[in-house]
């Protein structure tokens, strides 16, 4: 009995240090589309096309995120994913993220920051946070960094 105790805590351990070289990170390719679906006093919720590359033998869901939107570095204010979203394996695809935000939550600049979005050119754009994944046995939080300089044209406005 006890040598069986004994394979199942080496067998744990073997798993759990080997976990490590187990997952690669999933790569974020290129931002594709940005689609704003609703715009109104209690709520923002659009559609971010992202190309994803996934190099792990198995799907990589993203279960949870925490994430703060800037423009020109001004702090908007606080956005999440509207629903969890699974990159296939050994793929690059391209996958929709819906992103919500509550208005509530955004910073009293906000409609300056809008309006300053809608008669420049072109606006920096900032989301910082991280993102928690979910592979195979391995749960795992990234940090997330993305600058992009985006044209109100692109978007309809």
């Amino acid at each position: 009995m006890r040598s069986w105790k004994q394979i199942i805590v080496v067998l744990f351990l073997a798993v759990g240090l080997v976990s490590c070289s187990f997952y690669d990170d999933v790569e974020l390719v290129s931002v594709q589309d940005v689609e704003v679906l609703e715009f109104s006093q209690d709520i923002i919720h659009a559609h971010v096309d992202l190309e994803l590359k996934n190099p792990n033998w198995y799907n990589v869901k993203v279960i949870d995120s925490e994430l703060e939107l800037f423009l020109n570095g001004k702090r908007m204010g606080k956005v999440r994913l509207g629903e969890k979203v699974t990159i296939p394996r050994n793929s690059t695809s391209i996958q929709r993220v819906h992103i919500l935000s509550d208005v509530k939550e955004f910073e009293s600049n906000f409609l300056q920051n809008v309006l300053t979005l809608l008669f420049n050119k072109s606006t920096k754009m900032e989301i910082k946070g991280w993102i928690e994944g979910r592979g195979f046995v391995v749960k795992k939080r990234v940090p997330i960094l993305i600058e992009e300089d985006i044209n109100p044209r692109d978007f309809g406005l």
